[in-house]
């Protein structure tokens, strides 16, 4: 490698090794200088007081008599799972998208939600699982009637409610507890840590 261009190219190579010794003594600098701030976070060991309690909310489709069924046992499952006394569980159902506002089969979908929030309240103390549903409403851009705005819509409108400014319909059974200043949708494949055995 002769001439100009050659040096060059050269002194490039031999560039990096220092770049790359120079990167480390900065990054080395910076962790010594500007050590990490520990993150503020909540100490739930001892179990999550009344001020802080939560709604856990799983939203689902009334599609049939089978899916009403799993999902409260997976809900009851969840609840089995942490039984803090300050935590809820809750379903937040939408009807199938239709051509219409209502379906003859709508009734009898929710009535089984609705019978099925009673009969977990009647089998654990505290009343700690409740209903949430919406009616459908005509989309321009889907050309169906559906629940607003999907999954998003219904967190929103669950929101607006638990603030005091939501549509009051959407809460179908159960007993809520409030103030209620955290609400967790966990994925559905996503389960809540269990709650762990006292030491």
């Amino acid at each position: 490698m002769h001439g100009p261009a050659g040096l060059a190219a050269l002194a490039v190579l031999a560039l990096l090794p220092l770049s790359e010794l120079s990167l480390q003594i900065v990054n080395a600098l910076v962790i010594s200088l500007l050590p990490p701030d520990m993150l503020p976070k909540m100490d739930f060991r001892e179990g999550i007081p009344s001020e802080n309690a939560t709604l856990v909310v799983v939203p689902m489709m009334l599609s049939t008599l089978e899916v009403v069924r799993e999902e409260l046992e997976k809900l009851e499952v969840r609840f089995l799972g942490n039984r803090n006394e300050n935590i809820f569980y809750s379903l937040f159902s939408d009807f199938l998208d239709s051509d219409q506002p209502t379906t003859p089969g709508d009734a009898e979908l929710l009535k089984a939600a609705q019978d099925g929030i009673v009969s977990l309240n009647s089998r654990y103390p505290g009343n700690r699982f409740l209903l949430f549903h919406r009616v459908r409403t005509w989309s321009e851009s889907e050309q169906k009637w559906i629940g607003r705005e999907r999954k998003r819509g219904k967190l929103g409108e669950l929101n607006a409610f638990l603030c005091g400014h939501g549509t009051q319909g959407i809460f179908q059974e159960g007993q809520l507890p409030l103030p209620l200043p955290f609400r967790h949708p966990p994925a559905a494949a996503t389960p809540l840590p269990l709650e762990r055995p006292p030491p």
